[in-house]
């Protein structure tokens, strides 16, 4: 594929999950169950870290890039973001920022007070690593960011990603949010008002 190709995406997504979804639905229940990412597989990804993470913590994707910026948070949303999460799940539950180093410069002024914030490059230099934050994470938050979200959308894990309408390539809308056959009630994925 070419470059063009790969930064817009969209239309791989529109034809991937409606496909994943049909072959999901002929699986028997036994199949199905080997299919979801389960808790005991994700916690074999530890030996991915330099530095071991939290025992428990809430990864947040906040996405810093030069592509499709108008999925980026500006600082201000961060501020307001972060303010929710602080306010919704305490302030004494440690926070993993996933992004690369250009989010890192982006960001680090806004998390410099909190003792409770650290980034993912703390932890692994690499993107399987980040893959395994977000896996290991006790909750995924991600507002309007990139694909690193699918790794956590075909697992039995909670996650909260909010999304602009505009921006959902995924074709299994229900009731204004989008569900996989797969979901629980603790996975939202929903869109921003």
């Amino acid at each position: 594929p070419s470059k063009k190709e790969i930064i817009n995406k969209n239309s791989f997504y529109k034809q991937i999950f409606p496909l994943i979804i049909m072959l999901y639905s002929c699986l028997t229940v036994k199949e199905r169950r080997k299919f979801i990412s389960s808790s005991t597989e994700t916690n074999e990804l530890v030996h991915l870290f330099n530095t071991p993470p939290p025992q428990q913590f809430i990864a947040w994707h906040i996405r810093v890039s030069a592509y499709h910026t108008q999925r980026n948070l500006c600082v201000q949303e961060i501020k307001e973001y972060f303010n929710d999460i602080r306010s919704y799940f305490g302030k004494e539950v440690e926070l993993i920022i996933i992004t690369d180093n250009n989010g890192i410069e982006y960001c680090k002024d806004i998390f410099k007070y909190d003792r409770r914030t650290s980034f993912s490059k703390d932890y692994s230099y690499s993107v399987i690593g980040d893959i395994a934050l977000v896996m290991l994470s006790k909750v995924f938050i991600q507002i309007r960011g990139g694909g690193i979200n699918a790794a956590r959308l075909f697992s039995e894990r909670p996650y909260i990603c909010l999304y602009d309408e505009s921006q959902v390539a995924y074709e299994a809308l229900d009731d204004k949010m989008l569900t996989m056959p797969w979901s629980t009630p603790d996975q939202i994925f929903t869109f921003i008002d």
